[in-house]
C-alpha cells in the first residue's frame, strides 16, 4: 500500500488539474475521456495508464496504451519511464500504435488463415520489381478523366460497407469506392504471403 501512496503523491506533484486527477485515479475500468486538442488527453491518459496499470487485480492480462501517432507513444513511454514504472511497459501490458497493435496480434497470427496459406503474412513495404507488371496485382478503373486505369493492390484500401467489405483506391488513385470483378488484386497480394496497412 505504501508504493501505491508514494505513486499517487508522484502523479500528484505533477500538478493535474482537478478534471485530470479525476481521470486518472477513477476507479471505473472503463473512462471516456474527452477534451480539446493540446488540453492534456495524452498526459492524462498516460498517469491513468500508470496508476491502473499498478493497480492491476488480476493475475492474468494487461492494459493496451493505444494512439495513432508515435510521438504519442514515445511520450507515453517517457512519462511512465520517468516515474520510476518502466515494468509497466513490458508484457503483459503493451503501449503502442493503432496500427502496430493490429499487425502484432491480429494479421501476423490469424492473417494467413483469410486466404489459407500455411505460414504468417509479411508487411509489404513497397513494390518489388516485378509487381508493376503483374496484372494479377492490378486492379482497372476510370482515373481523372483517362478511360481505365490500372490500381495496384497496395493501392487499395478495404473497408466495412453495411457488414461486407468493400474496397476504395487509395487517394493517389482518386479514392473512389471500386467494384472488383474477377481478377481480385488484394487476393492476390495475400496468396503472396503480404499484406498492406
Amino acid at each position: 500500500m505504501h508504493k501505491l501512496e508514494a505513486l499517487r503523491d508522484q502523479i500528484l506533484a505533477q500538478n493535474p488539474t482537478d478534471q485530470q486527477g479525476e481521470a486518472i485515479f477513477a476507479e471505473e475500468l472503463e473512462f471516456l475521456l474527452r477534451a480539446a486538442p493540446g488540453s492534456g488527453k495524452t498526459w492524462t491518459s498516460c498517469r491513468r495508464f500508470i496508476w491502473r496499470g499498478a493497480n492491476w487485480p488480476y493475475p492474468a492480462g494487461g492494459l493496451a496504451l493505444l494512439s495513432f501517432t508515435n510521438a504519442a507513444i514515445r511520450e507515453f513511454q517517457t512519462a511512465t519511464v520517468k516515474i520510476g514504472r518502466r515494468d509497466l511497459l513490458s508484457d503483459p501490458n503493451y503501449v503502442g500504435t493503432f496500427d502496430a497493435f493490429v499487425e502484432r496480434f491480429i494479421l501476423t497470427p490469424f492473417g494467413h488463415l483469410i486466404v489459407g496459406l500455411s505460414k504468417r503474412p509479411k508487411l509489404f513495404i513497397a513494390p518489388r520489381p516485378g509487381d508493376w507488371n503483374n496484372n494479377k496485382l492490378m486492379a482497372w478503373t476510370e482515373f481523372k478523366g483517362r478511360k481505365k486505369a490500372k490500381i495496384p493492390a497496395w493501392e487499395i484500401i478495404p473497408f466495412p460497407d453495411n457488414g461486407k467489405i468493400a474496397f476504395k483506391a487509395s487517394k493517389v488513385f482518386g479514392g473512389k469506392k471500386l467494384q472488383l470483378s474477377g481478377n481480385d488484386p488484394v487476393k492476390e497480394l495475400m496468396k503472396l504471403g503480404l499484406y498492406t496497412l
